[in-house]
């Protein structure tokens, strides 16, 4: 059985990554980095506090996508496509606005800024983990209504191949 899960959510995504927020930790302590005091995630790791830009851009996320979780986690090969949609600027020329949506080539990086989105939709069950995703496409764009349009759908498996949950559905085994 494929599920596929596609909504459009109406909410600006913010601009913040996990890039700017991540730092490396010695020893369990917090230290400052451009200004921001990053603390451990455990002993050894690293991460951004809550009340970093990212981790409010993570939470904001959360909120938004929570009514469309599905009622169990994907299984297999996934395929995603992101499509986000930023607001026009001041600067955009009337032509430009004209257009239903138009390239957004700068910063931040679709890799960045999918990953925040990514990490948040394993947090709510999506999925059991982002390995799963086998086809990932990432479009940025601005256009007249800010938007984060979603595609999930899990890809077939050819022939006899079939996913067999392993270690409480948390890795994947081909069988």
């Amino acid at each position: 059985m494929s599920e596929t899960i596609t909504f459009n959510a109406h909410f600006e995504v913010p601009k913040a990554t996990h890039q700017g927020s991540l730092g490396i930790m010695l020893r369990g302590r917090g230290f400052k980095i451009g200004g921001r005091t990053l603390y451990p995630l455990s002993a050894v790791g690293f991460g951004a506090r809550p009340s970093s830009p990212a981790g409010r851009a993570k939470k904001l996320i959360k909120s938004e996508l929570l009514e469309y979780v599905p009622n169990a986690p994907l299984q297999g090969p996934l395929h995603l496509t992101l499509v986000i949609t930023w607001p026009y600027q001041a600067g955009h020329k009337k032509s430009v606005k004209s257009q239903d949506r138009v390239p957004h080539f700068a910063k931040p990086d679709a890799d960045n800024v999918a990953k925040i989105i990514l990490d948040t939709m394993t947090d709510l069950g999506y999925w059991y983990d982002d390995g799963q995703l086998s086809e990932l496409s990432i479009v940025k764009a601005f256009g007249a209504r800010p938007a984060l349009t979603v595609s999930l759908y899990e890809l077939p498996l050819p022939g006899a191949l079939q996913c067999d949950d392993v270690h409480k559905g948390i890795t994947k085994r081909w069988v």
